[in-house]
């Protein structure tokens, strides 16, 4: 800890410029923007976006790039290895490990093995990012079953310090987690909205244009939407935003739409980038995010933000949408709760849909303004830093 400053090392799969893995990045990229005036961040990534083999334009790989918020290390394949990883904890001084998964293999399990090898003692923090949800364990089961036996029996996350978002991340990290220690700090996310949509819109009775807007992958859930669709005997608009992330699930929803009553038109978009966001949501009457889990939701929070209600499932910290006008929160079990909403939205005029819009972008409003918690990310590095919270 040079002149007073805590340097972070940092390690995650994908990080800015990329933009496909959505919220992970997003929230990594918040919390270096607010707190790069006081710390010192050193982060180490790969060299790629989301599901794409070629190299970010302009940037060079496998040394240290120094930004505006941080000095970034863009790992090319060949250099993700153990040897690597312990030739950067060697050669890197910092004061906190900072691993942004829990099963990333090139980016946590390797960097915590790494450190292990070299018998550093110091403090490592773990932020699964949701990973914990039943919804994101269900994805590749067997595998992942293995793996948290196994690092119970060595031990390898005895001492490590766990980062939750939310309560029911706490919950779903103290449920799976089997350690003599176990100290968890749950740290609300960054959230940085440079600017609320408009909540004045047209939208006349009879009109539904949705947009779903996520990674297409089980988790998230996209097959649902398109069921509940299915059974609708309204005209909708449904608009499919988001990278490919699953390429046997994406060609089951495809079979979906083949299928879709004349009634429903679903066009797939493709990624969107964080600039053009905005815009989407400003072109939707409805955010469809019927996910599995979610420790946060970025998106949810945006599509708010822009003025844009949502209809999700109750497996979000959001479940208060419908008591402040801004949309609705439906059990996964209940199908017709998720029919009846769109119906509402559906007959809708512009008096009554704005009244929605409205009740989106306060209550969005209102969070951001409670609940933007840098000072208790600035305070978890502290005191982790010094040994304030036991390792």
């Amino acid at each position: 800890m040079k002149n007073g400053n805590v340097t972070i090392l940092l390690f995650s799969e994908y990080y800015v410029p990329g933009y496909k893995a959505g919220g992970p990045i997003t929230t990594l990229h918040n919390l270096v923007t607010a707190l790069s005036g006081e710390f010192k961040f050193r982060i180490v990534t790969g060299n790629n976006d989301l599901n794409e083999t070629d190299p970010y334009p302009g940037i060079e790989s496998d040394r240290w790039i120094d930004t505006d918020d941080a000095s970034v290390l863009y790992l090319s394949k060949r250099k993700r290895t153990l040897r690597s990883m312990v030739s950067i904890l060697k050669e890197t001084s910092y004061d906190v490990l900072y691993l942004n998964s829990f099963f990333s293999n090139h980016f946590s399990i390797l960097p915590l093995i790494a450190r292990k090898i070299r018998k550093s003692n110091k403090p490592v923090i773990i932020a699964p990012r949701g990973e914990f949800f039943p919804g994101a364990l269900a994805i590749k089961k067997r595998k992942k079953d293995a793996y948290l036996r196994l690092s119970a029996l060595t031990g390898l996350y005895n001492d490590v310090i766990w980062q939750a978002s939310t309560d029911i991340e706490k919950y779903h990290i103290d449920r799976l987690i089997k350690s003599v220690t176990k100290n968890i700090v749950i740290t609300p996310n960054i959230i940085d909205i440079k600017a609320f949509g408009s909540y004045q819109r047209q939208k006349e009775k009879g009109e539904l244009k949705i947009a779903f807007v996520s990674r297409i992958n089980p988790k998230k859930n996209l097959d649902f939407a398109l069921k509940v669709l299915m059974q609708m005997d309204i005209k909708i608009s449904f608009t499919i935003y988001g990278p490919i992330d699953h390429g046997v699930y994406w060609n089951e929803c495809q079979k979906l739409i083949k299928n879709m009553p004349n009634n429903i038109s679903v066009r797939y978009h493709g990624p969107v980038s964080p600039e053009k966001i905005n815009s989407v949501f400003g072109d939707s009457h409805l955010l469809f995010l019927p996910t599995k889990g979610e420790n946060f939701g970025h998106v949810i929070i945006e599509s708010l933000a822009s003025g844009c209600p949502v209809l999700i499932s109750d497996q979000t910290p959001w479940t208060d949408v419908s008591h402040h006008n801004a949309g609705c929160s439906v059990p996964l079990n209940h199908e017709q709760g998720y029919q009846s909403y769109l119906n509402k939205i559906y007959s809708m005029g512009t008096e009554d849909y704005n009244s929605l819009c409205a009740g989106a972008r306060q209550y969005a409003h209102e969070y951001l303004q409670t609940n933007n918690k840098i000072e208790l990310h600035k305070t978890m590095f502290k005191e982790i830093a010094g040994g304030g919270i036991n390792e």
